[in-house]
């Protein structure tokens, strides 16, 4: 059977950029189809413009399939959520009563392994998305994942626990690349930011449920509560989700990039409109990148630029104080907060996951600009400020009032969390979702996650260090300043990318680097 030849005009970028970071972008694609078999696939120009919105029209149960479909690749990733597991388990197998007892050195370890695996993982899931899509890679790394928290859950000792919590971690690393790219490339414009913050939704649950077990239960029914609840579900309904349009495009099955579309959006209309702007986009996409190829899209500053920016924010995000959700409990045991260590965890899951539906309508009614600098902001000043308070205390420790304010390291934590959520916690995967240009999308999507899982472990693993050297108040002075540096990225190289189709947030970063292109 011949492939229909689908002929499309180059498309016109007219993008213009506005002082407080807000992109205007219009992208005018006109298709001519060769053959009748798909002539009815657009008979109109498919202009986008942005006067005000890019929505497509899709309302109700059209949408519903999207968020249903994000629902389960949101699931298949929870065990990003596998550090907030360590922090319950590890204060368990630090007592003499657990049947393994770890070492500091093994605490150690344990609690950075992860980070460091998903690290390494994320390194191949950049190429084998890009080979074997997004779909598929997802698929491939669900029994793996099980089988690793199967091991936690019946390990006779330190070395299988280990292996297990290695195994998860590098399936994490792949699962994050796919995840992430398969969200993007799946969702419609109006709810991108939604759909790709699910994640964020699930990891706070599978928290919720370490911490909620941990506490009634031995340490050995968290990593199985992953299991049941999330993942055999999850992998089952992997079975029956369509494969990313883009990557079915960017190997020419144009047919069944519009089946995969039908099934995304529900009406064929839109269907079809959206095949004709991806049939555009993929052309460059139409066969998987050399590692020469790769180097030479890095040259290009309109790829190298949002790149970088993604990479940064990552960095700083994780810096700013990813660990502190490691080695909770522990912390909340040396501030002497007022409420139980484990019943503070409770409340903080509880918290961040009623702060995850915020997040979930905020990040497209408002934007990602502004949910990035409120999170730095507050991350900056809540550090801060727990960093004068347990200077204070270890400087005047006989202070009669240090007892009436035993509320306040917990009160500082909770909104730290929830700053960190609106904007290091979840915009970050948005951004990172939507700025990398089409043709390497797949390829450089691994090195996003490296760079958080790689910022994450160095941070996990440099904690109890930086406390030992500098106290618990230094730490946070250092959580204060990647805050800091964080909102100066977002303020001078973040363009706001709401309501903009990924095509349209492509051509940004071409007029911006090579005017001469537009």
């Amino acid at each position: 059977m011949n492939t229909p030849e689908v002929k499309m005009s180059e498309p016109c970028y007219l993008v213009s950029h506005r002082p407080e970071g807000v992109l205007q972008t219009h992208v005018a694609i006109t298709p001519t189809l060769e053959t009748p078999e798909l002539a009815h696939t657009v008979k109109e120009p498919v202009t986008l413009h942005d006067s005000g919105d890019h929505h497509d029209g899709l309302t109700g149960c059209q949408l519903l399939r999207q968020v249903v479909i994000g629902v389960i690749v949101a699931m298949v990733t929870v065990s990003v959520a596998a550090n907030n597991a360590a922090s319950v388990m590890l204060p368990q197998l630090m007592s003499n009563g657990s049947d393994i007892t770890l070492t500091a050195t093994q605490v150690t370890w344990f609690a950075s392994v992860n980070s460091l695996a998903a690290a390494a993982g994320s390194t191949m899931g950049g190429m084998a998305v890009h080979h074997l899509g997004p779909r598929r890679v997802l698929l491939l790394q669900a029994l793996p994942t099980i089988a690793g928290w199967l091991m936690q859950a019946l390990a006779n000792g330190f070395p299988v626990l280990f292996i297990g919590r290695c195994l998860v971690g590098a399936c994490t690393g792949l699962s994050m690349s796919a995840g992430q790219v398969y969200r993007a490339e799946m969702s419609s414009p109006q709810i991108r930011g939604r759909l790709v913050c699910l994640a964020g939704l699930f990891d706070n649950v599978g928290a919720i449920l370490s911490y909620v077990i941990g506490y009634l239960l031995p340490w050995r029914w968290v990593p199985a509560a992953f299991v049941i609840v999330f993942l055999v579900p999850s992998a089952l309904g992997m079975l029956l989700v369509p494969e990313s349009p883009y990557w079915l495009m960017g190997k020419q099955r144009p047919e069944d990039a519009r089946r995969s579309l039908l099934t995304l959006r529900g009406d064929p209309a839109v269907a079809d409109k959206d095949l004709a702007i991806i049939t555009e986009a993929c052309k460059s996409r139409q066969k998987a990148l050399t590692p020469r190829e790769l180097a030479k899209e890095m040259s290009k500053l309109c790829v190298l630029a949002p790149f970088l920016t993604v990479l940064a924010l990552f960095a700083l995000g994780a810096l700013a104080g990813l660990s502190m959700l490691t080695y909770l409990v522990v912390i909340f045991k040396e501030t002497g907060s007022s409420l139980d260590a484990h019943q503070a965890s409770i409340l903080f899951g509880c918290v961040r996951t009623c702060n995850m539906f915020l997040v979930l309508y905020m990040s497209d009614h408002f934007g990602r600009r502004p949910l990035l600098i409120f999170s730095s902001v507050g991350c900056t000043l809540t550090t801060l400020s727990m960093a004068a308070f347990l200077f204070g205390r270890d400087q005047v420790p006989e202070w009669a009032g240090w007892r009436q304010l035993s509320w306040l390291p917990l009160a500082l934590m909770l909104f730290y969390i929830i700053a960190f959520d609106f904007g290091f916690g979840r915009t970050t995967w948005v951004v990172h979702a939507e700025l990398l240009p089409n043709r390497v999308r797949s390829a450089l999507s691994g090195f996003g996650v490296l760079m958080h899982f790689g910022s994450a472990s160095v941070s996990i693993f440099a904690f109890p260090f930086i406390r030992d050297a500098f106290t618990l108040a230094g730490a946070f002075c250092f959580f204060a300043l990647f805050s800091f540096l964080g909102l100066l990225l977002t303020v001078f190289l973040i363009p706001e990318t709401k309501n903009q189709r990924l095509e349209a947030i492509e051509a940004f970063y071409v007029h911006r680097f090579h005017p001469e292109r537009k």
